[in-house]
């Protein structure tokens, strides 16, 4: 069977804007629904598009209106966004487009009717997977990563701390991405999968690394940040996790090795998606998960100072941290 990422990357082509088209998801096999489409409105432009001219799906090829609700009752975590019953999530995400996804895979896709299709193809390619990968009992880490020295490196960071940034450094050091934002660690070995050699940056750090800031691609419509591509690298067993930490203390970087209880608090409190794992019952598995993680691999702390942004000085701390 496909899996929902290779579903996604087979929707067109990468550069295109028919990726997230919603035809195209229909002629893909994805179980899309119209939400007021006209049956002439096809905009994407792409000639492979093979998808019928007439677009009825919601009755003659899609799936029945009551598989997509507007809520799912009695839900666990009714969160705006979430929504978690049982096996089922459903991800409502306004402007952009409805989501089931039950017992790990995608069983639904209604979009929004003006939804721009990267838009889209952003929700698919990235949300939903890792929700239903969550559902499966697949855990990962809310990081960025690159390979040094064949082991596999995960940068976490909280929000605007920037660890796709101090990725991009080292990655400018010549250090293999394999990861940005979201990476999955599985088995014994702690393998860290490498699904992707593009880091989401913000103008001010592509220029920090002599790159264009207007190059790559988009992350979504109307945001500045965009996907730029470095050398790819291959899944590796996990080497080291680095918990990135920006204070105003006028500093040099400083690190440390984090061990026992606070290593496993650092782990837990990184988790992607952690706000749905108490609703889908998942808690006593992510704790093994992430004990496992503390006790296998090295856990440390890099704080930096938050008024000096750039990108060689985290880069060089993490390298002597590996290495050492």
């Amino acid at each position: 069977m496909i899996g929902l990422h290779d579903q996604i990357r087979d929707t067109g082509s990468s550069q295109g804007s028919s990726r997230g088209c919603p035809r195209h998801l229909l002629a893909r096999g994805w179980p899309v629904r119209a939400a007021g489409v006209a049956g002439d409105a096809h905009t994407c432009g792409a000639e492979s598009c093979t998808a019928p001219s007439v677009y009825g799906c919601h009755v003659e090829q899609g799936i029945p209106a009551s598989v997509l609700p507007t809520a799912l009752i009695g839900a666990e975590h009714p969160g705006p966004v979430h929504q978690v019953l049982g096996d089922e999530v459903l991800i409502d995400l306004p402007r952009v487009a409805r989501v089931l996804v039950r017992a790990g895979e995608c069983v639904g896709v209604e979009p929004a009717p003006d939804v721009d299709p990267g838009d889209l193809d952003w929700l698919l390619e990235g949300h939903v997977r890792q929700v239903a990968d969550l559902q499966r009992g697949r855990f990962a880490l809310h990081a960025s990563a690159v390979v040094i020295d064949g082991g596999a490196v995960a940068i976490c960071a909280h929000g605007a701390t920037g660890g796709s940034s101090v990725a991009a450094g080292l990655a400018n050091r010549g250090h293999a991405v394999i990861a940005d934002g979201w990476l999955p660690v599985s088995g014994p070995e702690l393998l860290a999968e490498a699904w992707t050699d593009e880091l989401a940056l913000w103008p001010d750090v592509a220029k920090l690394i002599d790159r264009d800031p207007e190059g790559g691609r988009a992350v979504r419509a109307g945001l500045k940040k965009r996907r730029h591509r470095f050398e790819p690298g291959e899944s590796a067993p996990l080497a080291a996790l680095v918990m990135v930490h920006r204070y105003e203390w006028e500093d040099d970087a400083s690190a440390e090795r984090v061990g026992g209880g606070s290593a496993v608090e650092q782990v837990l409190s990184h988790v992607a998606l952690n706000h749905l794992v108490s609703p889908m019952g998942l808690e006593a598995q992510l704790f093994m998960w992430g004990a496992g993680l503390a006790s296998g691999c090295p856990v440390h702390r890099l704080d930096l100072d938050r008024s000096r942004p750039g990108v060689v000085e985290p880069a060089e701390a993490i390298e002597a941290l590996v290495r050492r």
